[in-house]
């Protein structure tokens, strides 16, 4: 059942004030007797959106059925054009777009109420990609995770949920490797209706003109000292993208609200962690100020730019920071926003790293081990050895196995070093090429063909609102009333999403912005469909005021043991 504590986003206080705060929700709750129109209303103002080159919008809402009468009223605004700002950068309750009373009030409820201590950070580097294993420059191309990143995520989620974190806000890139890892986390958590936000300024160092080539094959050509100026120099960039490489990144409809000029043709170091800052200063301190717990999960560069800023480090420290996949790093803040060193920081750090002392030191020489030289590549006469020399998995660097609930919850504190996790499937070697003709091995997205419609070129047609039931639950499947009641998608839930997400992709519909409830059912249902689009970059917005009806006296009932004469039976 979802709690009044959901509704109000934030943590318990044991003030008058709050006790007033939670009051005044809960007599909003009961005077809701609006029609569904005007319940809706506070979505109206959102549900239009004007892009960069003129690209029109594709909405989808994902609703219980009661919540379709009150489209009338999106339907009308989003017919008449009104215009916001792109919803990815101001992702969040409904609140947020709207101006009414109801607004003002909430807000001034919740500055009285804010937590006086600042929130924790907690920064996770994202699980390994195919084309991470494959030692290629990866940078901006979507390449989504392989079956090693999504364990070493999962175990991220592990050692948050052994501290006992909770998350209030996430931010991530606009790359998939990063959202999912996101997704992965909160659904380990059981938090999956926290609200994600996707910036471009998180995506990884852009490699112009090397993203796609293979670092050991162009050590080879070239030698091991340039490739690795160009991988770890702080101000060193690489030759830049042109608008004939393969993965340019200027057609990307995820980019559409980027002005041209801030989508980089290439960046050093220096540039990847400047990029970071505009997002930390106008949205990330504040959240953290306000007390919220935030949670980023993104790329190591472009996290190593924030964790430079916290900690203040000169140039010499951070181009010695090492962040491995799937360990998360935590801040604590005192009142004046500096950081307070924790006991189990490594230096020049003052965050802590969440993972046993042992296996945190060999992740971390790991790393080190990469940063100073150019991975795959041997000095030693051998050229160029792909991966006959990498051990396929090592258990200690790579991450725990998979533990069973059970012992996650109660046997946590004393994890002992797991047996090796089952090997991958021998991955391509990477193609060695000669700098700088580029040879690139087929990323995990495929770039926009020519005739592909995206940002720059795609010609106007009619705006979209799609309009879509969750998929089947188990609670549907036995005529179970459900109202709030947070039950998970059924298998067959499940495989209906993805069948709705191909027939959208067969109809040629492609997705601006999604609307959900708070409840997994949809959330999880618009996961699904926007995965099977190949459209994580949308942002999905989600708000109780899209939750299934309240049915007090039915919810968890029979249907056939209550009659429709009591309860309504559409669910």
């Amino acid at each position: 059942m979802l709690t009044m504590r959901r509704l109000l986003n934030t943590q318990p206080r044991k003030t008058l004030l709050h006790k007033l705060f939670f009051r005044v929700a809960i007599f909003g709750a009961i005077i809701s007797f609006r029609p569904a129109s005007a319940f809706l209303s506070p979505l109206v103002p959102r549900c239009s959106f004007t892009f960069r080159h003129e690209v029109s919008s594709t909405i989808v809402c994902m609703m219980a059925p009661h919540r379709v009468h009150g489209v009338d009223s999106m339907w009308n605004s989003l017919h008449h054009g009104s215009n916001t700002t792109f919803v990815s950068e101001i992702e969040d309750d409904v609140f947020a777009g709207s101006n009414s009373w109801a607004k003002k009030v909430y807000r001034a409820l919740n500055a009285a109420t804010k937590r006086k201590e600042p929130g924790k950070l907690i920064m996770i580097r994202h699980g390994e990609s195919m084309l991470n294993y494959n030692k290629t420059f990866t940078g901006w191309i979507d390449a989504d995770l392989n079956e090693r990143g999504i364990r070493e995520t999962e175990h991220s989620a592990r050692l948050l949920m052994e501290r006992g974190y909770e998350i209030d806000v996430t931010y991530t890139s606009r790359l998939k490797r990063a959202i999912r890892s996101s997704w992965i986390l909160m659904t380990e958590l059981g938090q999956i209706y926290r609200p994600v936000y996707k910036s471009w300024r998180l995506n990884e160092r852009m490699y112009g003109a090397l993203e796609g080539m293979s670092k050991p094959g162009l050590a080879e050509e070239l030698g091991e000292e340039v490739v690795q100026a160009f991988r770890t120099g702080l101000t060193t960039t690489p030759p830049p993208m042109t608008p004939d490489h393969p993965h340019w990144h200027m057609h990307e409809k995820k980019y559409a609200d980027v002005k041209p000029e801030e989508i980089p043709v290439t960046e050093s170091l220096q540039d990847t962690m400047e990029r970071t800052l505009p997002l930390w200063e106008s949205r990330i301190l504040p959240d953290l100020r306000s007390g919220r717990t935030v949670m980023i999960v993104a790329h190591a560069n472009s996290l190593r730019g924030i964790v430079k800023h916290i900690d203040n480090l000169n140039q010499t420290e951070i181009q010695s920071v090492a962040i491995p996949n799937g360990i998360p790093l935590v801040y604590k803040f005192d009142k004046n926003m500096v950081p307070i060193e924790q006991e189990g920081a490594v230096s020049p750090l003052t965050g802590e790293f969440l993972e046993k002392k042992g296996l945190l030191r060999a992740a971390l020489a790991k790393e080190a081990e990469l940063a100073a030289s150019v991975p795959g590549y041997s000095t030693d006469g051998g050229g160029f050895r792909g991966n006959a020399n990498l051990p396929v998995m090592d258990a200690r660097l790579r991450g725990l196995a998979k533990l069973s609930e059970a012992r996650q919850l109660i046997a946590a504190t004393s994890l002992g070093v797991p047996p090796p996790l089952a090997p991958l499937p021998q991955a391509v070697p990477a193609t060695r090429v000669a700098y700088p003709r580029l040879v690139v091995p087929k990323a995990a997205s495929s770039p926009p063909s020519a005739g592909a419609p995206d940002a720059k070129n795609a010609q106007e047609h009619d705006q979209i609102i799609v309009i879509m039931r969750h998929g089947k639950t188990e609670y549907n499947k036995l005529g179970v009333f459900t109202g709030w009641e947070d039950a998970p998608l059924a298998n067959e839930g499940r495989i209906e999403a993805r069948n709705a997400g191909k027939l959208l992709k067969r109809h040629g519909i492609e997705l601006d912005v999604v609307y959900t409830s708070w409840l997994s059912r949809a959330i999880e249902t618009a996961w699904l469909i926007v995965d099977e689009l190949d459209c994580l970059w949308v942002p999905i917005v989600k708000s109780w005021r899209l939750n299934e009806v309240g049915r007090e006296g039915c919810q968890g009932g029979s249907m056939r043991g209550w009659g429709s004469s009591m309860c309504d039976v559409s669910d």
